[in-house]
């Protein structure tokens, strides 16, 4: 029998449907837990322990897959401008490459001053880049990228690889 694509996923959606957040106030200035409505905590449903619960007495859950609660890093050794391999750190999750004030010194990169970032951190910290580094010839192997690299002062990191060296490899 061939199923009708439009309602393919109707009876998962009623599994995993998300509740609105609950909680009780009895007043702004008398709450539960002592917590006025603007500090109270909003409360979700798991979907998994949603999905487990709602299950038919007897029938057996299908087998779930879940994002580990964390991953290694990935670290790639790069030749820097022919001149020094510089172990670097993957990101895909950062949208510019970034290099250290440092690492740039030590190679004697030259960075343009003029076209700076101000970006904001996972930490939620702010900070300033010092410059954007053109055209810096990186090697893998066999393989040269050309890279637009932007230093940073301080970073807790020598390379960050992110989104545009995705591009180009």
């Amino acid at each position: 029998m061939v199923q009708d694509p439009s309602d393919i996923f109707e009876d998962i959606l009623l599994t995993f449907a998300i509740e609105e957040p609950q909680f009780s106030l009895r007043s702004n200035i008398d709450t539960a837990n002592g917590l006025t409505s603007d500090k109270a905590p909003f409360a979700s449903v798991d979907p998994v322990k949603a999905y487990i619960d709602l299950l038919p007495h007897g029938e057996e859950p299908v087998v779930l897959t879940v994002a580990k609660d964390s991953q290694s890093l990935c670290t790639i050794m790069m030749l820097i401008d022919n001149r020094e391999e510089v172990e670097c750190i993957h990101n895909s999750g950062s949208q510019i490459i970034l290099m250290s004030v440092q690492i740039a010194s030590n190679l004697g990169l030259s960075y343009n001053p003029n076209i700076v970032l101000s970006m904001q951190s996972t930490n939620g910290t702010m900070d300033q880049s010092l410059g954007l580094a053109q055209n810096i010839p990186c090697t893998i192997g066999d393989i040269t990228v050309y890279l637009q690299i932007h230093v940073l002062q301080f970073p807790a990191y020598d390379i960050l690889l992110g989104c545009p060296f995705d591009v180009l490899t």
